[in-house]
């Protein structure tokens, strides 16, 4: 499964309205902790096809989604499950076993 790019009007569809859990990258593309992220959210969506949906949007400081959400930064990622957040993590954190993402990926979704 490849990283979905979403947008203001299809933020509740793709994300809150799926059948997977997901994660959504609110990134800033002037960072180089977002776009070192967005490597990140590659890496993890196409292992976690099937399994997790993977998002990202870009960060647009004042936006609805970034308000609805309490996102004040990017890059965060912003955990769903059954179309509620339960979960976030503020920066840059790599894909690997026994890292910070993987560990939260696991306690939220249990993949």
């Amino acid at each position: 499964m490849s990283l979905i790019a979403v947008d203001k009007t299809d933020f509740e569809s793709a994300v809150l309205d799926g059948e997977l859990p997901a994660m959504v990258l609110f990134f800033n593309e002037a960072k180089q902790s977002s776009i070192n992220m967005l490597a990140v959210f590659e890496e993890a969506a196409k292992d976690l096809g099937g399994k997790v949906s993977l998002f990202k949007k870009k960060y647009v400081g004042n936006g609805s989604s970034e308000n609805a959400y309490g996102v004040e930064s990017a890059p965060t990622t912003v955990f769903f499950k059954e179309g509620k957040k339960v979960g976030e993590l503020v920066g840059y954190y790599q894909y690997q076993e026994g890292g910070t993402l993987r560990r939260k990926i696991n306690e939220l979704f249990g993949v």
